[in-house]
């Protein structure tokens, strides 16, 4: 499904390596938030490069820090933020608001101008039709 749309999803070939959680990921993803949009950008999307693309486990910190490196983000900062655990408050308050606000499965993507909420994995017409609705 995914191809039609110019992306590209590589199976796991080591089920025994298989990530078990993301809270290094996206502790990470909040440590770039400092150092701006594009460092942010560039990490989040290379993150989701690492596990969908490149199999690559995104719940070990090591491999999460190799992977900020890889983005060409302010390592001594972010390495003092990830490692301090700067990065969990902002992860835990998210989760919190995801939850007072119903989300119970992922993915779940709420189009903020509409209040429609797709559910699971959709497809690319699914998308459109959202996206369509809310800037009409």
């Amino acid at each position: 499904m995914a191809r039609e749309d110019g992306l590209e999803y590589t199976p796991w070939p080591h089920r025994d390596q298989y990530p078990n959680w993301s809270l290094p990921a996206l502790e990470a993803a909040k440590c770039a938030e400092p150092q701006g949009p594009a460092a942010f950008e560039r990490l989040n999307l290379a993150l989701y490069r690492a596990f969908f693309t490149e199999s690559r486990n995104i719940a070990r910190p090591d491999e999460v820090v190799k992977i900020a490196a890889e983005c060409g983000l302010d390592t001594d900062r972010f390495l003092a933020d990830y490692r301090a655990g700067r990065g969990r408050p902002a992860v835990i308050a998210d989760y919190r608001a995801a939850v007072e606000d119903g989300v119970r499965s992922i993915p779940t993507v709420v189009v903020p101008d509409t209040g429609k909420v797709l559910v699971g994995l959709a497809d690319a017409s699914a998308y459109r039709a959202v996206v369509e609705d809310a800037i009409r």
